[in-house]
C-alpha cells in the first residue's frame, strides 16, 4: 500500500472533471476485483490524483455515462469503486459514492445486485451508504 500526500487546497469537487470513457473502459478490462494488488498497481500516483473527482460525479452524470455498459460492465465498476474508496487516499466519497449511481442505474434496469455481491460490497468497505445510498 502506498501513502499519498493530502493537499487541502486541491478541491475534490473539482467541477471541471469529466468522466473519460477511456478510463472506464480501461477498469472494465483490466480490474481483478479479487486481486488487491491488481488494484494497488492499477493507477500511478499521478493518476489516482488526476481521477480523484470521479468518485463525486454526481447522479445524473453517471447516468448519461454509464448507460452504454452492459450490467456486467456496471457491476465491474461497481467492484472497482467499492475498493478504490478503501484502498486509496482522499478517494472517500461517503452518500456521493459511485457504488450507490451505479447501483440505482441497474435498479433503474430492472436489475438489482445478488446477495453474493451485496455481501461482497459490505466486506470490502467500510461506508455505511453503499450499495443504496441514504436511507
Amino acid at each position: 500500500m502506498t501513502t499519498e500526500v493530502w493537499d487541502p487546497s486541491a478541491n475534490n469537487s473539482d467541477k471541471s472533471y469529466t468522466i473519460e470513457q477511456n478510463f472506464l473502459r480501461k477498469i472494465i478490462l483490466k480490474i481483478d476485483p479479487d486481486n488487491l494488488d491488481s488494484l494497488n498497481s492499477f493507477l500511478t500516483e499521478k493518476e489516482r490524483e488526476i481521477h480523484r473527482p470521479i468518485m463525486l460525479i454526481d447522479k445524473e452524470t453517471w447516468f448519461s455515462t454509464a448507460d452504454n455498459f452492459t450490467d456486467e460492465e456496471l457491476i465491474t465498476l461497481i467492484q472497482f469503486f467499492t475498493l478504490a474508496e478503501m484502498h486509496y487516499t482522499n478517494w472517500s466519497a461517503e452518500e456521493k459514492s459511485p457504488v450507490i449511481w451505479l447501483t440505482k442505474l441497474l435498479k433503474k434496469r430492472k436489475k438489482s445486485l445478488d446477495k453474493e455481491l451485496l455481501k461482497w460490497i459490505k466486506n470490502n468497505n467500510n461506508n455505511k451508504f453503499l450499495p443504496f445510498g441514504a436511507l
